[in-house]
């Protein structure tokens, strides 16, 4: 399981090890995973965090106890909680920024021809 981490990088693979708090070696995700959610999320880091922190979450809920012995009561269902909840706020932030492209449905032209199209669409 090939770990990589520099903290001066500043975008991509490095970026979201900070984000997820993975950056001491040996780390919970390999190299090669946080590429493969990188590119099933577009390099969003904002999305690609969330569904990192949801696959810990869901890795957690399969070990989370809970149990109780003479008046002690041992919880550990918590983390996964916390880790969901970073995921949505991370999933939030992604819908924050605007995400700009070209719409090929807005192209006018007024009647002398000069370009009136509204490329600046935002993506809601």
């Amino acid at each position: 399981m090939a770990f990589s981490y520099d903290e001066a990088a500043a975008g991509g693979r490095d970026e979201l090890r900070v984000m997820v708090a993975d950056t001491v070696s040996p780390g919970v995700h390999s190299d090669a995973e946080l590429d493969r959610f990188l590119a099933r999320w577009s390099n969003d880091l904002n999305l690609t965090a969330a569904a990192v922190l949801r696959s810990l979450a869901v890795n957690q809920a399969k070990l989370g106890i809970y149990y109780q012995i003479n008046g002690l009561t041992i919880d550990r269902r918590g983390l996964s909680k916390l880790l969901l909840e970073s995921a949505k706020q991370y999933a939030e932030a992604a819908k924050q920024v605007p995400y700009e492209y070209e719409s090929a449905l807005e192209y006018s032209t007024d009647a002398a021809g000069r370009d009136e199209s509204n490329y600046m669409d935002t993506k809601a």
